[in-house]
């Protein structure tokens, strides 16, 4: 199942399966059915625990398998232990393989939510995005040749006001995860000192 920073196309849609793994996976957090729990050995951090499932979300839960490639147990009263791995998966490995996103990623997301100027799209000064994948639909960072009111955070650029406005929580939440992620990439090197630093002009 893939969910692409990226569409291939303007016609392009995402991932069905992805969209259904979703949605399973959230409908079976909120029925009580599915928990994240720490595994105690070295070479997986993480398990899905799938119980109590029979017989309401039997064919749910068989759907979810087979999304995964997965075999439904025979014994539907014992407990569904899917590994996590953080990783690309291999045939030997029984479970879930995720492969998450950098900090990299999501500021490539965020250009590409920027609401260009034609003044600046004529002069070439920008990357032509293709359309956005599920993880930056929503996210949108708006421009004006005026002064906004009412944002969350705007910086001036080449003339032109860039902001994220204070009624779009989406973006604001996107873009404060982003400030998490890179502030733990921060504090994850070995010398903080020597430490890129991120600055944002903000103006009111």
């Amino acid at each position: 199942m893939n969910n692409p920073d990226f569409l291939p196309g303007p016609s392009a849609e995402p991932d069905s399966r992805f969209l259904r793994f979703v949605e399973l996976t959230s409908e079976f957090r909120q029925a009580g059915i599915l928990n994240w729990v720490k595994d105690p050995r070295p070479e997986i951090e993480f398990n899905f625990i799938i119980r109590n499932y029979a017989p309401q979300y039997t064919q749910k839960v068989r759907e979810y398998l087979d999304l995964l490639d997965l075999p439904m147990p025979a014994d539907e009263l014992k407990d569904i232990v899917l590994p996590v791995y953080f990783a690309v998966k291999g045939k030997e490995w029984h479970g879930i393989a995720m492969s998450t996103r950098s900090t990299e990623d999501l500021f490539e997301i965020l250009r590409a939510a920027i609401e260009l100027p034609e003044e600046h799209a004529r002069a070439g000064i920008a990357i032509n995005y293709p359309p956005v994948g599920l993880t930056g639909q929503g996210v949108r960072i708006i421009s004006s040749k005026e002064k906004p009111e009412k944002t969350s955070l705007a910086t001036k650029y080449r003339g032109y006001w860039f902001y994220i406005d204070d009624a779009s929580l989406h973006t604001k939440e996107f873009f404060k995860s982003v400030k998490i992620f890179w502030s733990a990439s921060i504090k994850s090197t070995a010398d903080q000192r020597a430490a890129p630093v991120l600055t944002i002009p903000v103006g009111g």
